[in-house]
């Protein structure tokens, strides 16, 4: 993960992908192609939040919800 502060974006690669996300965008770029995020990437209190479904679903990863536990599972296999 890199973090670029003059341009407010953040570059992600793993085993072959990579994703670039900016902040306050609700694009993205995953593996060089276009992708829209369902919300858009922030800065509170020095602290930066990235949608975490998305990125791990783009990395490969499966994410699943449970809403009786209210648990967020992620699964991924290299």
């Amino acid at each position: 993960v890199e973090w670029n502060a003059k341009e407010q974006k953040v570059t992600i690669t793993l085993n072959g992908h990579s994703m670039i996300l900016w902040i306050g965008k609700t694009t993205a770029l995953v593996d060089n192609s276009k992708a829209s995020l369902d919300v858009a990437p922030q800065i509170i209190n020095g602290r930066t939040y990235l949608p975490l479904r998305f990125i791990s679903e783009n990395l490969g990863a499966s994410v699943n919800w449970d809403d009786q536990t209210q648990t967020i599972t992620i699964y991924y296999r290299p």
